[in-house]
């Protein structure tokens, strides 16, 4: 308490002197308070600057790929700069800037480490991928070269595919020598074999695949090698099925030209097709050919051209069953033989039973139809056909003077039949 004067009394003076240090230590924790505060919500700040600039789905430096990541990392320091000293300006008094700075330069030092290991990270896997790309190309071009029987662009694309190669080596720190140095060339040109043999087999040129594995074979790895074979054998099966069928195919064309009196075009089903058909089972080949010419034989006799050179292919297919030590493959040529000779009969008793018929069908010489009724048709018609049977006695040896057909024949006997008898 003051006195009238002013004055504090000597007995009240502790008591004020403890009250005012107390507002003293109340403002000071205050402004600990506050500082730490800020002290917070700078830090906090500066989290929040480097989470956007990492992960930002349109900007952050995880969208960066390729050499874009190297410059992004550049730019990324710059700006972290830039944002501890704005923020660090902020602040109220250089107790709190130092120790804003102390903890920025924690949060730069693992901010640095992240971006290094990230950009480090998409480096190694651009380089990954321009090199997979290199190669991946390379392979291409000559597994083309390959189907085009270029064996010097197969060549040239190896050695610029091994320099390549080399480079990603020497990238890695492999030197001359080191076995994963070696490595890493063995596999790649193990891998370069494999994709052309893959591209052999894909545009169906087996053989010039097997030629090609078995020349590279030392260069091509067992794994590899056990697929490839695998992938050749299992075409080379899908192949032959699907020769085999067009063999079936072909051979009943062939016995349907027997049956219509017609040869079949020259070759129409080659000893190279029916090899390629059964190439494992030269009993099935023997059968298959025995089968085709049988076919041809009835196709000539049927047709009855006898030129010299039908009738030298008839002579070679007299020749006796042989060469087939299974009695299997001898009963299936007999009931195809047994089989042709019945068509062979059933054609014969036609155009020798009703030779106009087989003409018309056959297309041999000139028939056409009778109209009873006109006169002119008969004569022309008539002239036709003797005509036309004078041709098949040349061409096939039916000698015949019956102008009808057996259909026409009935027909005019009903027609003179049901004549009034002054017609008749």
């Amino acid at each position: 308490f003051e006195s009238s004067t002013g004055i504090v009394t000597s007995e009240f003076a502790p008591a004020v002197e403890k009250i005012s240090q107390q507002v003293n230590q109340a403002e000071i924790k205050e402004r600990r308070a506050a500082a730490e505060v800020e002290l917070v919500n700078a830090r906090t700040q500066l989290l929040q600057f480097g989470e956007r600039q990492m992960y930002d789905p349109q900007e952050g430096m995880l969208t960066k790929k390729g050499p874009a990541a190297i410059e992004e990392q550049r730019n990324l320091q710059k700006r972290a700069d830039m944002e501890i000293n704005n923020i660090s300006s902020g602040l109220s008094s250089d107790e709190q800037r130092r120790s804003f700075n102390a903890i920025a330069q924690h949060w730069r030092h693992g901010l640095s480490n992240d971006v290094s290991r990230y950009v480090l990270g998409e480096t190694e896997r651009h380089a990954n991928e321009s090199i997979k790309a290199q190669v991946e190309m390379s392979n291409r071009t000559a597994a083309r070269a390959a189907t085009l029987g270029n064996l010097e662009g197969i060549n040239d694309e190896w050695a610029a595919q091994a320099i390549v190669l080399k480079a990603e080596a020497s990238r890695k720190g492999l030197k001359v020598g080191d076995p994963q140095r070696d490595d890493l060339l063995s596999k790649g040109k193990s891998s370069f074999h494999t994709g052309i043999v893959e591209s052999l087999v894909a545009n169906d040129k087996l053989d010039d695949a097997r030629n090609y594995l078995d020349v590279n074979n030392l260069e091509i790895d067992t794994d590899a090698k056990l697929k490839l074979n695998s992938m050749l054998r299992a075409r080379s099966e899908e192949r032959s099925s699907e020769y085999r069928i067009a063999v079936q195919d072909k051979m009943q064309d062939l016995e349907a030209y027997g049956q219509r009196g017609v040869l079949p075009p020259k070759n129409f089903l080659s000893d190279a097709e029916i090899e390629a058909a059964y190439p494992k089972s030269p009993e099935h080949v023997f059968q298959t050919k025995r089968r085709r010419d049988e076919a041809v034989r009835f196709s000539v006799e049927s047709n009855g051209i006898h030129t010299q050179s039908n009738q030298a292919l008839l002579a070679e297919m007299e020749k006796p069953f042989t060469g087939s030590s299974d009695p299997r493959n001898f009963a299936e040529s007999s009931r195809h033989n047994a089989m042709l000779n019945a068509l062979r009969v059933d054609v014969i008793k036609q155009r020798n039973g009703d030779p106009i018929a087989y003409a018309a069908q056959h297309k041999i010489g000139k028939v056409g139809g009778l109209d009873w009724n006109d006169p002119n048709n008969i004569s022309q018609e008539m002239a036709n056909r003797v005509q036309t049977l004078k041709m098949m006695d040349d061409m096939i040896g039916v000698k015949s003077n019956r102008a009808l057909s057996n259909n026409e024949a009935a027909s005019f006997s009903r027609l003179l039949r049901d004549a009034p008898e002054s017609m008749t």
